[in-house]
């Protein structure tokens, strides 16, 4: 896929969706690729971990969206997507496989 390419025989018609799933399936802005990433791969991670299994300073007991989006400085829209692996999908796969 090399979108620099002016050929029209390599382009196909679409929509404003078909261009995003195109763009998703190249891997070319996912994750920190995304230039308006504002989270690590790692506080990603962390942040999978800490919602759903807590740390030892909460004893165990996982942490809401709300102290998430506090610690993390993100809002809570963003912050939903990433506990339900609606965005950094390839991290909360990763982070499920391994459980």
């Amino acid at each position: 896929h090399n979108r620099l390419c002016c050929n029209p025989k390599h382009h196909k018609l679409g929509d404003h969706y078909d261009n995003m799933d195109d763009l998703s399936r190249s891997g070319r802005v996912h994750g920190e690729k995304n230039h308006r990433a504002t989270l690590s791969e790692e506080e990603v991670w962390e942040i999978l971990c800490l919602y759903y299994f807590g740390d030892t300073e909460s004893k165990g007991a996982p942490y809401t969206v709300s102290h998430l989006c506090r610690e993390y400085d993100v809002p809570t829209g963003t912050m939903k997507d990433i506990v339900g692996g609606r965005t950094w999908k390839h991290i909360y796969e990763e982070f499920w496989e391994d459980e």
